[in-house]
């Protein structure tokens, strides 16, 4: 379960990565958070990081991923195998192998095309 804070923090990375391609700035994030230190920020997304809400690439800056929460309805949960091959395609990778896990791939195997 997430506080308050982390909610916000959660729902603004993912509305400001939405609509800008990138993840926000640390002095962003505090900002419109109204935290009062960069160090705010941090905890906020360690914390989010640690319960699995985003995944973050260390030494890199708006590096913030946001993952679907797994307590939630998969957004791929209706995803089948042909439209996975599709979007590997359009990429230009070939899909090997997917692993189904709830209605939701868990993995898939992609190799170069």
């Amino acid at each position: 379960m997430l506080t308050k804070a982390q909610r916000d923090m959660l729902s603004y990375v993912r509305e400001f990565t939405e609509v800008h391609g990138y993840a926000p700035s640390f002095i962003e994030m505090m900002e419109a958070l109204n935290l009062s230190s960069k160090s705010g920020v941090y905890r906020l997304l360690k914390a989010l990081e640690e319960r699995g809400h985003i995944r973050r690439l260390p030494s890199r800056a708006r590096a913030i991923e946001v993952i679907a929460n797994p307590h939630l309805s998969s957004p791929l949960e209706n995803v089948s195998n042909i439209d996975l091959a599709n979007e590997a395609n359009r990429r230009g990778l070939a899909l090997v192998d997917v692993l189904w896990f709830e209605k939701a791939p868990l993995v898939a195997r992609v190799r170069k095309g």
